[in-house]
């Protein structure tokens, strides 16, 4: 899939944005659902790209580590990946 001039800027924009939402989540003051409110009044973006930009963060939370050991290289070896869960 190709990269377009709206992808670099959102990528450039998520930059700024996802540590913000870290600091928002960590603070409590509001139910992330409600976050996109927040990203349009602190960023000046619009409620599309404020919806998305909270969508690609909470994105990252569906993701779990998952270790095992390889046989194959020993059982002091851990392998660590990531999974979606479900």
């Amino acid at each position: 899939m190709a990269t377009t001039e709206n992808d670099i800027i959102f990528d450039k924009l998520a930059e700024e944005v996802f540590p913000y939402l870290d600091e928002l989540r960590e603070s409590g003051d509001t139910n992330m659902y409600g976050s996109p409110e927040f990203v349009m009044e602190d960023f000046g973006t619009d409620k599309d790209t404020s919806i998305k930009l909270v969508s690609a963060w909470m994105a990252q939370f569906k993701l779990k580590v998952k270790e095992t050991t390889d046989p194959e290289y020993g059982d002091n070896l851990k392998v660590i990946s990531l999974e979606e869960t479900k």
